[in-house]
C-alpha cells in the first residue's frame, strides 16, 4: 500500500492495523479483569461465610453474585458501545497523527466506557442481589 495513492487516506492502513493490535490486547485485559472480579467476589464470600452467621453468608452470596454479573455484563456492554462510538471520533485524530493518536483515542474511550459500565453495573447488580435476597426470605 502506497500512502497517498489515489483514493487512499495517508496512514489509514497503518491506523487500522494498530487499532486491530490494540483491540487484541484490550480483549485479553478484559478477560483478566473478569477473572480478577470473580476471584474478588469469591474471596469476599469466603471471608464472610467463614466468620459470620448463616444469614450474613447467604446475603453476601446474593449481593456478590449480582455485583459480579452486573459489572461483567454492563462493563462489556459499555466497552462495546464506546468502541462503536469511538470510530468516527478517533478516525480523524488517527489520520492527523499518523495512527498513534487514533489508537490512544480508541483505548481511552473504550476504557472509559468499560469503566462506567463496570462501576455502575456492579452497583446495580449488588442492589439487585440485595432485593433478590430479601424476596427469598421466609
Amino acid at each position: 500500500d502506497k500512502a497517498g495513492g489515489p483514493g487512499q487516506i495517508p496512514g489509514y492502513a497503518a491506523h487500522v492495523e494498530a487499532v486491530s493490535r490494540a483491540t487484541k490486547y484490550m480483549k485479553a485485559g478484559g478477560y483478566i479483569g473478569i477473572g480478577l472480579g470473580g476471584v474478588s467476589s469469591l474471596l469476599a464470600i469466603e471471608q464472610v461465610c467463614n466468620g459470620e452467621s448463616g444469614e450474613a453468608c447467604r446475603r453476601i452470596k446474593f449481593t456478590e453474585a449480582g455485583k459480579f454479573a452486573g459489572s461483567t455484563f454492563f462493563g462489556g456492554l459499555g466497552g462495546w458501545a464506546a468502541g462503536t462510538a469511538s470510530g468516527p471520533i478517533c478516525l480523524g485524530i488517527g489520520v492527523a497523527t499518523g495512527g498513534v493518536g487514533g489508537v490512544i483515542c480508541v483505548a481511552a474511550i473504550v476504557g472509559a466506557g468499560a469503566w462506567v459500565g463496570t462501576t455502575y453495573g456492579g452497583l446495580g447488580g449488588e442492589i439487585g442481589g440485595e432485593i433478590l435476597y430479601e424476596q427469598t426470605l421466609p
